[in-house]
């Protein structure tokens, strides 16, 4: 217990975090009874864990990779997230009446900072489902509602690359870094994602939306979904962003060449000394190749080489054509009058 008096020691015993990581917990698939009955205890429990309800308990770092977890397990956790903050309000307003400095000094905001769920089988309805806690969780100042996101190898695609786009505009700094790696997104989702930071980075006037994002090893993301991204950073909404092994080709880098030099143009352009940016791209395991350039109309001296060559050959066979018909021999045409 705690009291207000500041002469007494406070002493609290803190979680940091909790590595559940490959076990077979989570409530997908074909299941018993009895393992699908163990898990929504489990679940359940988890949920607890996440709203902290004590203010003490919940770890900062919870990962529960390749677990087997599915949409139900996303639909627990999101409850739980939300709880969560609503519960730091409530025993914010309590502490703050009770006559207390800081809320934080006496560890009563811990909250789930960084959530790891990569490798599991949550699809399109499970990340909507954390997707909808990112959006209706309150915010405690200018804190994230997460983190840290990873949810890659999940099974993600446009849908669920849609949900978290409808959270990141609606909630505007509610995650600061998203993993989102390894799924099924297409330049479609891409381009959702570009305008939700944009729109995000708006409503925070100006500030970067997010931190990183990862969308490696999105096989269907391409030129277009990259050129909306760069956009994007171009924008000042992200500060770090990953496109190993995509679909990427030299056009799209090419664009990406075009958006740093008019940030590199803008920057220049601005008063003041402290003007400094600073950004991470990479785009490492694409298979570039290079940019298709088409020319302009008019013909390249091999073409003419070419040209006067085929005319050549087709004189001649004009020329051996008409040999009876027509002297070639350079007679004049007064010959060819006394000829008649």
């Amino acid at each position: 217990t705690t009291t207000a008096t500041t002469s007494e020691k406070k002493h609290f015993v803190y979680m940091e975090s909790i590595d559940l990581g490959l076990n077979d917990i989570g409530l997908h698939g074909v299941e018993t009874y009895k393992k699908a009955s163990k898990t929504a205890r489990f679940l359940k429990s988890m949920k607890k864990l996440i709203e902290n309800q004590s203010g003490l308990a919940c770890p900062a770092v919870l990962r529960m990779d390749n677990c087997g977890l599915g949409p139900p397990s996303c639909r627990m956790i999101g409850k739980g997230i939300i709880n969560a903050a609503q519960n730091v309000l409530d025993r914010r307003d309590k502490v703050q009446t009770a006559a207390y400095p800081s809320l934080s000094q006496f560890g009563y905001n811990r909250r789930l900072k960084e959530l790891y769920l990569s490798g599991n089988p949550i699809s399109e309805s499970g990340t909507t489902a954390l997707a909808a806690a990112l959006k209706i969780a309150p915010r405690i100042k200018d804190e994230p509602v997460i983190q840290i996101l990873d949810i890659s190898s999940c099974g993600v695609g446009d849908i669920g690359a849609e949900a978290m786009s409808l959270a990141i505009a609606n909630n505007p700094g509610c995650v600061r870094c998203l993993n989102m790696s390894n799924n099924r997104i297409s330049d479609s989702g891409a381009q959702t994602l570009a305008r939700a930071l944009k729109a995000s980075s708006q409503k925070m006037s100006g500030k970067c939306a997010i931190d990183t994002l990862d969308l490696s090893n999105n096989a269907d993301i391409g030129n277009d979904g990259a050129a909306a991204l760069f956009d994007a950073i171009e924008c000042g909404a992200i500060s770090k962003l990953f496109l190993r092994s995509c679909s990427i080709r030299a056009e799209g880098v090419s664009e990406l060449g075009e958006t740093l030099g008019r940030i590199v143009s803008s920057t220049l352009q601005k008063d003041g000394d402290d003007n400094i940016l600073e950004y991470s791209i990479d785009i490492s395991g694409n298979k570039l190749g290079a940019r298709k350039v088409t020319k302009k109309p008019g013909y390249s001296a091999s073409m003419m080489n070419s040209m006067n060559s085929i005319g050549q050959k087709g004189f001649g066979f004009l020329k051996s054509g008409l040999k009876d018909i027509v002297d070639f021999g350079g007679s004049s045409l007064e010959s060819d009058d006394e000829a008649e």
